[in-house]
């Protein structure tokens, strides 16, 4: 083991005495702890040059980061991405490594600014990665320090930065302005400066001297003004770029007076809400048309307008990510002329997209996994093909204007779907007496539709034994404003973690299920427009997260559950339109009857005026009819005047309708 030069002992848990026996391999220069809850019982390791302390739970910053000169004086990389749990940075913190060259603290939550008086003893320093922090203020004038890793965000010294290949200060709380010096970076291969609070304008003579860029990120900030894609006309190094805005006042233009040709060639492309070309006509980037090794394209959010751009997965075959909701985009999908085995993940919602899915989509697409086209005016029936999707694991095509009924495939070849959104359409027939054979549903959303049948024959769906125990991860089941009849059936009681449970709209009857109390994680139980009948259940006051309530509109009767929990929040609203309930937060007051004071009484003396015995009024009131009936029966029999009265009122009734139909007939 003398000759061992690199050992990875990560995702283990080791004792003390094996962590401390390393320091007796002398050649040993690198070294992964990750994820091991090791790493503060080393040895002095002289020859160690990589050590990677990934993902350990360390309790204390200032034990760990001062031993690392001691124990580990030739270091050249060291990561403890996610090792702490917040805090300060101190300077008195960060270890006196002089020759290290890449320091990796990212997702450890420190919070306050920057310690770079203690950073600028790193002179060899090339990679800093500070990413997920929660550091704040500017980026401090001392960073110039540094001699690899040099110069301030705010003045020119940041010039000096020759050597600095990566830059990552994404996910803190960096504010101000970036200076033009960033354009003398002549190495900088990465920079992200993503998901913080810089603001102002992006200078052109920042961007157009980095031709050594292959990975930019200025996502997420408060960027205003213009930025030209141009700028990047010589970078050929260039794979990824990404620009998603949190501001209106930036926007991003593609399409030059003079043009211009591109030299690079994108793997990955995010310009989400940055108002591509709006002062052109909200045109999709024609540079595209020269990109063929596109992985991850998204353009959503951009009120980008003509014909959907269709010809993107025929350009990339390599394309497996497509984003381009919320646009305007119009024109339909038609698909016949291509085929893209690589598309993942397919989003044009919230477009104007018209016309019928193509019946080929699983020529298309075979392959795809997210498939959402919601709110289109997309038509006609859904596809059978749609059911040979058998990769497809979320499904969203509500809000359009499909008609027929839901294809037996979608519902029984889909093993692995997670998600099916069908809400907003004109869908009907009987859904729910299908044998569905999802192993993985996590939602399922059919409402606003036209479905019909009981929801009882859904009993088959819910308990069937599923391997990916479906019932324990269901988040939530959407069935409101349909035809739905019949009881709600007990086995929705199963639903363990469920969220949001909305059967309301629909002709549902019979009592509410006791065992919905076992919906434990529900948030949401909207059971009103209805025909329910019974007492609302006492039990419910055990759903500790019931945040939305509602049963109102049904004919419900009796004492509502006790006010506590989670019911001191439910106003009248969430029961209005049962008149036969009583109790708070209702004005009508329970009423009971007495009955003695008898003990074998006292039961009886309890029971309320609206506990009614339905087969007793059916009977009373059959009884009162029949006696009617026979009544007048017998008067006619005994009284000839009335009799002969009651037989001429009969006649002269017959007359009267025959001639008024005979009339209206011959007016026709």
């Amino acid at each position: 083991m003398e000759k061992l030069v690199s050992l990875s002992l990560g995702f283990n848990i080791f004792n003390q005495s094996i962590i401390s026996c390393l320091s007796f391999l002398p050649s040993l220069n690198t070294l992964d702890l990750g994820c091991s809850d090791e790493g503060t019982g080393l040895s002095t390791m002289s020859n160690l040059l990589h050590l990677n302390l990934d993902f350990n739970d360390f309790f204390s910053v200032d034990d760990v980061m001062r031993s690392m000169a001691t124990t580990f004086p030739s270091l050249r990389f060291l990561s403890l991405y996610g090792c702490f749990v917040g805090g300060k940075l101190f300077a008195n913190e960060v270890p006196d490594l002089p020759y290290l060259k890449v320091l990796i603290l990212g997702q450890n939550n420190f919070n306050g600014t920057l310690p770079i008086e203690a950073l600028a003893s790193f002179h060899h320093l090339e990679i800093l990665d500070l990413s997920f922090n929660n550091f704040s203020g500017s980026i401090p004038s001392r960073i110039n320090h540094l001699s690899s890793l040099n110069g301030s965000l705010t003045n020119d010294e940041f010039c000096k930065l020759k050597n600095l290949h990566y830059l990552d200060l994404s996910n803190n709380m960096f504010d101000g302005k970036l200076p033009e010096c960033f354009n003398r970076l002549s190495s900088l291969k990465l920079f992200d400066i993503s998901s913080n609070q810089l603001t102002g304008v992006i200078p052109s003579s920042l961007i157009i001297n980095l031709t050594s860029l292959e990975y930019i990120d200025f996502s997420h900030n408060k960027f205003e003004g213009s930025f030209s894609l141009s700028w990047f006309s010589n970078h050929t190094k260039l794979e990824y770029v990404a620009f998603s805005s949190d501001n209106d006042k930036f926007e991003v233009e593609t399409e030059e007076a003079i043009g211009w040709t591109c030299m690079f060639q994108l793997e990955v492309l995010i310009l989400s809400s940055c108002n591509i070309n709006r002062d052109k006509g909200s045109v999709i980037p024609s540079f595209l048309l020269q990109q063929h090794k596109l992985r991850e394209l998204d353009m959503s959010h951009n009120s980008l307008e003509g014909q959907f751009p269709l010809w993107l997965t025929k350009n990339n075959t390599l394309l497996q990510i497509l984003i381009l909701a919320d646009n305007s985009f119009g024109g339909t999908l038609s698909t016949s002329s291509y085929r893209n085995s690589n598309i993942k993940w397919l989003d044009v919602s919230e477009n104007h997209v018209i016309g019928p899915i193509p019946n080929d989509i699983k020529e298309s697409f075979p392959f795809i996994i997210h498939l959402n086209l919601s709110r289109n005016s997309i038509d006609g029936v859904i596809p059978s093909s749609i059911g040979d999707l058998s990769a497809l694991s979320e499904i969203d095509l509500s809000h359009n204007r499909f008609s027929g009924e839901v294809p037996i495939g979608l519902l029984t070849n889909l093993t692995t779907l997670s998600l099916l959104i069908l809400s907003n359409n004109s869908l009907h027939g009987e859904v729910l007496s299908r044998n569905f054979n999802f192993s993985f549903i996590d939602g399922l959303q059919l409402d606003k539709n036209c479905f019909t049948g009981k929801i009882g024959n859904m009993s088959a769906f819910l308990s069937l034994p599923y391997k990916g125990d479906a019932l324990d991860t269901m988040s939530g089941l959407d069935l409101s404003c349909n035809k739905l009849t019949g009881n709600i059936p007990e086995e929705l009681g199963l639903l363990a973690h469920i969220h949001v449970l909305n059967l309301s709209h629909n002709w549902l009857s019979g009592p509410i299920p006791v065992n919905l109390s076992n919906l434990a994680n529900v948030e949401c139980l909207d059971l009103s427009f209805n025909s329910l009948i019974g007492k609302v259940p006492s039990e419910l006051i055990k759903l500790n997260y019931l945040a939305v309530f509602n049963v109102s509109f049904n004919n419900l009767s009796g004492r509502l559950p006790e006010i506590k929990a989670q019911f001191v929040t439910f106003t009248k609203e969430s029961y209005k339109g049962n008149p036969l309930l009583c109790g708070l937060p209702l004005e009508n007051e329970c009423i009971t009857e007495s009955h003695g004071t008898q003990s074998s009484n006292d039961e009886e003396s309890d029971e309320k005026w609206y506990d009614l015995d339905m087969a007793s009024l059916y009977g009373s009131c059959s009884s009162t009819w029949f006696m009617f009936m026979l009544g007048f029966a017998v008067v006619l029999y005994v009284n000839h005047y009335w009799r002969r009265w009651w037989f001429h009122l009969v006649e002269e009734s017959i007359y009267t309708c025959f001639y008024f139909i005979y009339d209206l007939a011959m007016k026709v």
